[in-house]
This record gives structure tokens, C-alpha cells and sequence, in this order.
């Protein structure tokens, strides 16, 4: 399987993949800081933080996603 990636796409893969993780990390601590600076629910900091793990995961998930992506483009180009 020949990957001929570019450097250009390898920056914006990972760019994409931390801006996925600041976003995450910045929801979790944004949920924590108004969890004890207010007298919100704690649903609401729940469901943030469950926001936040979604975002998690997508950031894990993106490379193997595109690793699966670039392997059905090359049995597709074979064929």
C-alpha cells in the first residue's frame, strides 16, 4: 500500500486532530471553572463533559478513520 501524502496534508491532519483535542480540553476546563465559580446543576457540567469526551474520541479516532479511508482509496485505485 503506497501512501503518498503531501506535507501540506499531514499539517492540516494534524491540525485538525489538535484542534479537536484544544477544543475538548478547553470545554472540560470551561465546565469545571463554571461548576465552581456558579450554583449550576451538575447536569449541566455532566453533559459538557460528556461533550467533551465526544470530542476526545473524535481526536483519537481521526487518524485510524483516515488510515481506513486511504486503504479503500488504494484497493479502489488497484482494481
Amino acid at each position: 500500500m503506497e501512501n503518498k501524502e503531501t506535507n501540506s496534508e499531514r499539517i492540516t491532519r494534524l491540525a485538525i486532530t489538535y484542534i479537536f483535542v484544544f477544543v475538548a480540553v478547553f470545554l472540560g476546563l470551561f465546565a469545571l471553572y463554571f461548576h465552581f465559580t456558579t450554583n449550576m446543576s451538575v447536569t449541566w457540567l455532566v453533559q459538557l463533559l460528556f461533550v467533551d469526551l465526544l470530542l476526545l474520541i473524535l481526536a483519537i479516532l481521526k487518524p485510524l478513520f483516515d488510515i481506513t479511508v486511504d486503504f479503500f482509496k488504494d484497493i479502489i485505485k488497484n482494481n
